[in-house]
């Protein structure tokens, strides 16, 4: 829809339109089904979901992944904590028992 001052030569005030779609509408579209856009997973914590993804396609030799939705506060602490702080087994045990993590 043209509006007039979408007319005007000098195009001041032109306002960009278009259609304001549901998600569920975005997900019936075929386009993103032949993309592979939304993957369904099941979560080892939150079960099945949908989630966006990745979007590199071209790359055989590594195409993208989705290995989780989204990992709980502090589950990857022991795995931080042992590789960049080299804090781990009974240090990091000594340091939970004491309520310092």
């Amino acid at each position: 829809m043209i509006t007039e001052y979408g007319k005007r030569p000098d195009k001041k005030g032109t306002v960009v339109t278009g259609r304001l779609e549901t998600p569920g509408d975005v997900l019936q579209r075929e386009h993103w089904k032949e993309r592979k856009t939304f993957v369904r997973m099941n979560d080892p914590h939150y079960g099945e979901v949908l989630v966006p993804n990745s979007t590199f396609k071209s790359m055989s030799g590594t195409p993208g992944r989705v290995k989780w939705a989204c990992r709980p506060i502090g589950a990857d602490n022991e795995f931080v904590y042992g590789k960049y702080l080299g804090v781990g087994g009974r240090a990091l045990a000594g340091l939970k028992e004491r309520g310092i993590l």
